[in-house]
This record gives C-alpha cells, sequence and structure tokens, in this order.
C-alpha cells in the first residue's frame, strides 16, 4: 500500500523520479520542494487592515533566490526561504495622515537544493554555504531557524542558532511504536535521509511535518569537531 502524505509525493513517485533521472538538475529538485514547503507551510496572503481585536496582521511568505540583504543584487543567495511576515500600523496609529504602516520579517526556515549532477555538494556543504548566507542576512542573522541542505533524493536536517552556528538536528522518538513527537539540536551530529529509501521516507516526512509548528533551541556555540 503507497505511503500518502499531504505536502510530499508518495515514496513510489519518488522511486519512480529518481528511476527517470528527474534528481539530477538542480532546477527539477528545488522545484519539487517549492511544492513541498508550499503544501507543508500552507502560505496565506496578508490581509490590511487586520481583522476584528487583532493590532497587525501576519502570514507565512515563500521567497525565491533570496539574497541576504534587500538591497542586494548579486552574490550569496538561499534557493528558497519560509518568513513570518507582520504588518503593522503607523506608531502613532492607524489613522494618522502621513504614516504608513510597517513590517517585519523572520525566517521560520532557508533551503538549499542541488541535482545529483553537482558531484562536489553534499547536505554539509549545503549546510554551510546556508550558514553564511544567514550570517549576511539582515533578516535571518539574529533569529533562529530550520534549515535544510537536499542534494537528489537525500535531505539533512539543521538548525541556525541565530547568531553563528549550524547544527543538526535529530528525532525524538515516544512509545512502544518510537512514534517521532518532536525534533532536538545535536551537538555530536545526525544523519542525512534519502527520500527513496523507505525507513529513512518515513523518518524524514515526520521530521518535516514538525517543522511548520516548531523553533529551533539552539545552543548559543558550535559542537566541538
Amino acid at each position: 500500500m503507497p505511503i500518502r502524505t499531504p505536502f510530499i509525493p508518495e515514496l513510489d513517485t519518488i522511486q519512480a523520479l529518481k528511476a527517470a533521472g528527474f534528481f539530477v538538475r538542480e532546477h527539477r529538485v528545488n522545484a519539487l520542494w517549492n511544492t513541498i514547503l508550499h503544501r507543508l507551510y500552507d502560505p496565506l496572503p496578508l490581509v490590511w487592515p487586520p481583522s476584528g481585536a487583532a493590532t497587525s496582521s501576519r502570514a507565512t511568505v515563500i521567497s525565491a533566490e533570496i539574497y541576504p540583504q534587500a538591497d542586494d543584487t548579486h552574490g550569496q543567495r538561499a534557493d528558497l526561504a519560509v518568513s513570518e511576515v507582520v504588518l503593522r500600523p503607523p506608531a502613532s496609529g492607524a489613522g494618522s495622515s502621513g504614516s504608513s504602516p510597517t513590517f517585519q520579517q523572520t525566517f521560520k526556515l532557508v533551503y538549499e537544493g542541488k541535482g545529483t549532477s553537482n558531484t562536489s555538494a553534499t547536505p554539509d556543504t549545503l549546510k554551510s554555504q546556508m550558514q553564511t548566507f544567514l550570517l549576511a542576512s539582515d533578516v535571518g542573522h539574529t533569529t533562529p531557524c530550520w534549515v535544510l541542505g537536499v542534494k537528489g533524493t537525500v535531505v539533512g536536517f539543521f538548525a541556525w542558532n541565530g547568531s553563528a552556528s549550524m547544527f543538526r538536528v535529530v528525532p525524538n522518538t515516544s512509545g512502544a511504536t518510537r512514534d517521532i513527537t518532536s525534533l532536538t539540536v545535536s551537538t555530536r551530529g545526525g544523519q542525512d535521509y534519502d527520500l527513496s529509501d523507505h525507513a529513512q521516507y518515513l523518518t524524514a516526512v515526520a521530521m518535516l511535518a514538525l517543522l511548520p509548528d516548531s523553533q529551533p533551541d539552539t545552543p548559543a556555540t558550535a559542537p566541538a569537531h
């Protein structure tokens, strides 16, 4: 029986795409993950003015090929970034003339992907690439967020601590069936997960499902190597 999930293709579909050579090229890998993240985070448009008693309007947005700084036009980019955007009335009041609303953007997840044709890329090298991006970012430099590094069908889960360090993320299990109930940051490393492998697919899907409603609780310093 196929394993069915609401946000990611079934295991047999992943395996068929891999056999057909779909994951060789980066643009196809990123297209698939663009779809996965849209289904996983279900972004909605901002609404203004805020409804009811709300004092701000907030929504999740997904950006592609995002630069670290708002005014950058070249240099290091992230393939995809999931952000929370909060839109607030002017400080002097929503009805003040000559004033404009303000907004704040915060990364919830950043993603970098490569095709299998890129022989030098691994989830770990993509982690380093995203660490450089976040260090330079005017949005994500100070806020912890999740990070995904993907090559072909293989995904690595990482957490940015909001200052200078990146860590592996591992699943926590509970009960006799060892259900994955939460994610934790590991200072001793972790593994990558191949979505074309049955057991690893199940683990990765369960970990992905936990990302939208959680934020990494990260140490202040990098693990010893």
